[in-house]
């Protein structure tokens, strides 16, 4: 592999860091806040207005689903005003704004320039089975959402990307990626992040070619963001009726806010893929580590734990994250190593299943995804229940999902034909949050007629209930 150093990325002391380095080890990060910045939601009747007025505090951002960043006076106690802004009945809601540390702090780790050949050559291609999942579907009509630091409007990728994303970071519409010439984070690296955004996207389209990125930027050029705009992305996506969203981001610390946008996001048909983390360590990262959330660990191409994939129970698959081969902001063909590039070929894989089965629940999905992948327990010693269920295989997964003659009524997807799909599907019919995913003859309309065919089509499968 021809390769020269291109990129020092250094992991920063950041709120929802990109997931970049390659290191392993280091002690257990401590949460930390962003000094007086703390995340409000109102109750119905109460202005804002009057409650920072009582706090001496300000405005930063007020975002469309009613969610306000304020900053309270420098010298004032951070614990005991977010207590009492917890206990203030004018509030419904309320924390900290979080910056966190990734364990290995200063550690650096390097994107490497290749040759086109290393892209089409790369084993992530063949351990994923991408050729035959290809051959069966391509993603098209789903979108992915990815929420990151922009992706460059270049090469093959600018017919797939959605002009309706958000900079979250600049509060404008664009969403390219661009060295700011910063070190948010002080760590002396200037955009230390940039490309990730790009690298992530590039990544999702090797695996559905044909399905849509909606690029929404979370984390600035240096890898920093927040709570607050994370949580704000998330309902953007939902509002721009994404399928999946891909968090190629962590931290050792759950936030409330971006949980309960997670929540709804699920609750709305979207499946979310985050990566766990890149410390060694089995301790829970988020959002990673959030019920329903596909977790993403990385693998090496012998199928064994990368040595600095995060691990544990609830790790819900892996996928290749060494050397995986991507194109960069500069267009250029380039290697990286982390969780960022192995949860990317799971959103690919989450997309082509969403293409098949447009009214799958985030639940059937994760199920689709899991169930055919390849038990790598044996080739890695004692990790036996830290790695999910093992590393994805699309081929397989797509097989199984398309099924055999007539299968295509396992509304569930979880490899049985049986009452619970017919009662599974007319539930849904009929709860009109959900009518968008049952259109099951796909002509754009949720009418009796889809309540029909799938009748029928339950009723003369051929695999049997």
């Amino acid at each position: 592999m021809n390769t020269s150093r291109v990129k020092a990325v250094r992991h920063r002391a950041a709120v929802w860091v990109a997931v970049l380095s390659a290191a392993a080890g280091g002690a257990s990060a401590a949460p930390t806040d962003i000094p007086n910045e703390f995340i409000v939601r109102m109750r119905a009747g109460f202005a804002i207005e009057a409650l920072v007025a009582d706090y001496s505090a300000q405005i930063l951002k007020e975002s469309a689903t009613g969610l306000y960043l304020i900053r309270t006076p420098l010298g004032t106690d951070d614990a005991e005003i977010e207590a009492t802004l917890e206990a203030d009945p004018r509030v419904s809601m309320a924390e900290h704004n979080r910056l966190e540390a990734p364990p290995e702090g200063g550690s650096r780790s390097f994107l490497l320039r290749v040759q086109p050949p290393d892209f089409e050559q790369q084993p992530a291609r063949a351990m994923l089975g991408l050729p035959q999942a290809q051959a069966l579907n391509r993603g098209a009509g789903v979108t992915v959402a990815v929420l990151d630091t922009g992706v460059a409007w270049r090469g093959a990728l600018v017919p797939m990307l959605r002009g309706d994303g958000f900079n979250f970071i600049d509060n404008n519409d664009d969403t390219s990626e661009v060295e700011m010439g910063l070190d948010t984070s002080g760590d002396g690296v200037i955009d230390g992040d940039y490309g990730h955004g790009t690298m992530v996207a590039n990544l999702i389209a090797m695996v559905a070619p044909e399905a849509h990125i909606l690029p929404i930027k979370v984390l600035d050029s240096d890898g920093v963001g927040s709570s607050f705009t994370l949580a704000d992305g998330i309902r953007w996506a939902m509002q721009r009726h994404a399928d999946v969203i891909n968090l190629s981001l962590a931290s050792p610390d759950n936030s409330a806010f971006v949980q309960e946008a997670i929540q709804d996001a699920r609750g709305q048909g979207i499946v979310i893929v985050a990566a766990v983390g890149n410390q060694g360590l089995s301790a829970p990262f988020y959002p990673a580590a959030l019920p329903g959330v596909v977790a993403v660990a990385a693998t090496d191409s012998a199928d064994h734990l990368a040595s600095f994939s995060d691990f544990g129970g609830y790790v819900a698959v892996c996928a290749p994250g060494v050397d995986v081969v991507s194109l960069d902001a500069d267009g250029f063909y380039a290697s990286g190593s982390g969780t960022s590039f192995a949860a990317p070929l799971v959103s690919g894989l989450a997309a082509l299943l969403q293409s098949v089965y447009v009214d799958a629940s985030p639940s059937s999905v994760r199920n689709g995804i899991t169930q055919q992948a390849v038990n790598i327990d044996a080739l890695n010693p004692g990790m036996a229940g830290m790695l999910g269920a093992g590393r994805v295989d699309a081929a397989a997964a797509l097989q199984a999902t398309i099924g055999h003659d007539g299968c295509r009524p396992d509304f569930n997807r979880d490899g049985h034909l049986n009452p619970d799909d017919l009662g599974d599907y007319i539930t849904e019919y009929f709860n009109p949050a959900t009518h968008e995913y049952i259109d099951y003859n796909a002509d754009g309309v949720v009418n009796p007629d889809d309540l029909g065919d799938y009748i029928t089509a339950y009723f003369g499968a051929s695999c049997g209930i």
